[in-house]
This record gives structure tokens, sequence and C-alpha cells, in this order.
């Protein structure tokens, strides 16, 4: 089968495209994986706060999803984010990570939501 054929699939481009973002996060020399962790929660955070203008709806969100990366609550999340910040150049990078997949995201929704 053609390979362009195959790629005209939606499942299998996105497939493909997170294929592509698992391999260039993990070759990236000096991420870690808390750097990882804290970059995907806050591209599903922001995904959340989009997506879900109730506050009360947003907010059980996303304590669910801090609980689901493995965060007791968003006080060891906001010392995350502290420690990070200890360094600017590091938290730029995860922050802009993070916004690169949250668009990603939410374009992916757009695109493949039911008509």
């Amino acid at each position: 089968m053609d390979v362009l054929l195959l790629l005209r699939s939606p499942m299998i481009r996105r497939l493909f495209a997170a294929g592509i973002a698992f391999l260039t996060v993990s070759c990236h020399s000096g991420w870690d994986t808390e750097e990882e962790r804290f970059a995907q929660t806050y591209a599903e955070i922001l995904v959340v706060r989009e997506l879900y203008p109730d506050t009360a709806l947003g907010n059980a969100r996303v304590r669910t999803l801090l609980r689901q990366y493995g965060y007791r609550g968003e006080e060891e999340f906001r010392q995350h984010f502290l420690t990070f910040a200890r360094e600017p150049a590091r938290l730029r990078r995860i922050l802009d990570s993070a916004a690169t997949r949250a668009e990603r995201m939410l374009q992916d929704s757009l695109r493949y939501r039911p008509r």
C-alpha cells in the first residue's frame, strides 16, 4: 500500500504526529521526566480552560488532570512551577512546549469534531 494513501487517513496522521512528537521529546537532551510531566499537564490545563469557560466545571477537570498526572493537588503543581522558575530559560522552554502542545490539541479537537 502506498504510504501517501495511508497518510490521508486522519487517524493515521494523528498517530504519526504523536509518534513524531514523542520521538522529538524523548530525544531532546536535558528534558527530564518532571519537565515532561509538568509540560503535558500544563498543556492539558490550558486546553481545559479554553474548552470549559464554566469555572466550576473547569476547576473540577483541572483537579482530575492533576491527579491523573500524579500531582497531589494544585499546591504541588505550583511548587513544581516555582522550582522551574528558578531557571528562567528552563521554564520558558517548558511553557513554550506546553503552549505548542495545547494549540495542537485544540486544533485537532476542532478538526476532528463531528459536524
